[in-house]
């Protein structure tokens, strides 16, 4: 877990991009944080007082992608990990651009919220063209590339809640339910071999082969849980390198109530109180 001695000045991100060696760690909301997780020293990446945020490595991990509005909207920009350049725009779109993924080979998908369609995904070409991939009556949202490219995880309320689903890269075809009874936040396992997605403050992962769920045959739907006390919301999660342990960033325990009191003739108490010339 990230702890509270991560800090720089920016709040703990929403989302967390791990290295492939699993030594480094991108994060912040504000600033984007670089985070040496043997040694515990973060590193700022950004000093704009605009939000940064939505951290995401390149494929090299010698670039760092994220989402800023230092430009009168959010837009997606990119920016050497060693400072060596300032910041280039990426993906510039007319409408804020919510979240993103993206590809080795130039492809980049994301989100954005239109005031008549809702919240949509659109996918950005090597050569900078823009389309709409999903665009319907409901949310679209959270779109995420499996490593490998071929697959696209997404959350839409089409069922009535928000749910994560499974489609082909190029959004054709009918999509796969993945989760059932709420799911938000998809992410691939390194290897890609699982989808991970987060429920309430609770993170579960189900096996995947050839861009399909493939349900436990004992418990016949996920196969596992991994408990994050205080889970920050949002994709405040990563799994680790080797598959055995997950990075997030967790809330302190203060930020979170431990108890609910229900105070009953709360109006007769002060009215007492003020007869007896106690202070309510």
């Amino acid at each position: 877990m990230i702890g509270d001695w991560c800090a720089l000045g920016p709040s703990l991100s929403t989302d967390i991009a791990l290295s492939r060696d699993g030594k480094q760690a991108l994060l912040g909301l504000g600033d984007i944080v670089l985070l040496d997780l043997a040694r515990k020293l973060p590193r700022r990446l950004t000093s704009n007082p605009g939000g940064n945020g939505n951290a995401q490595w390149s494929p090299d991990e010698r670039e760092v992608y994220f989402l800023s509005n230092r430009e009168e909207r959010r837009k997606l920009w990119k920016l050497p990990i060693d400072g060596s350049a300032p910041p280039k725009l990426v993906v510039d779109h007319e409408l804020n651009i919510n979240d993103y993924s993206i590809l080795p080979s130039g492809e980049i998908v994301f989100s954005v919220t239109d005031p008549k369609t809702r919240i949509d995904i659109w996918l950005q070409e090597p050569s900078g063209t823009q389309r709409a991939l999903m665009q319907t009556e409901f949310d679209e949202r959270m779109p995420i590339f499996s490593p490998d490219g071929a697959f696209l995880a997404y959350v839409s309320d089409v069922s009535g809640s928000y749910e994560v689903y499974l489609i082909a890269a190029s959004g054709k075809g009918v999509p796969i339910q993945v989760t059932n009874g709420g799911g938000t936040s998809p992410k691939f396992s390194p290897d890609g071999r699982a989808l991970l997605y987060r429920k309430g403050r609770n993170i579960f992962q189900i096996a995947l082969q050839d861009g399909k769920p493939v349900p436990d045959k004992t418990a016949g739907e996920v196969v596992q849980r991994f408990l994050t006390r205080n889970l920050e919301s949002g994709k405040a999660y990563a799994l680790a390198p080797d598959g055995n342990g997950m990075l997030a960033v967790q809330l302190g325990d203060a930020s979170i109530p431990r108890e609910i009191r229900v105070i009953t003739d709360f109006f007769d108490e002060i009215e007492r109180a003020t007869k007896k010339g106690d202070k309510p």
